[in-house]
């Protein structure tokens, strides 16, 4: 598997709450997909929800990490 696997596309605010919800109920499964990967989550990570301004780019980030 690759080291990084990265989805970037413009989208509208409807399309991005679906993309949140349907995210959801795949963690909520213990899998997530990213791309072509699917990642098996363990029963508990750390997450993270970030947000940062950086000149005029606005960022929300969101983040789960583990070990193993």
């Amino acid at each position: 598997m690759k080291d990084k696997v990265e989805v970037k596309k413009i989208t509208s605010k409807s399309e991005a709450a679906k993309l949140l919800r349907e995210l959801a109920e795949q963690v909520e499964a213990g899998q997530v997909k990213v791309g072509e990967v699917t990642v098996n989550l363990p029963e508990s990570f750390e997450c993270e929800l970030e947000y940062k301004v950086k000149e005029d780019k606005h960022q929300i980030e969101v983040e789960f990490e583990w070990k193993g």
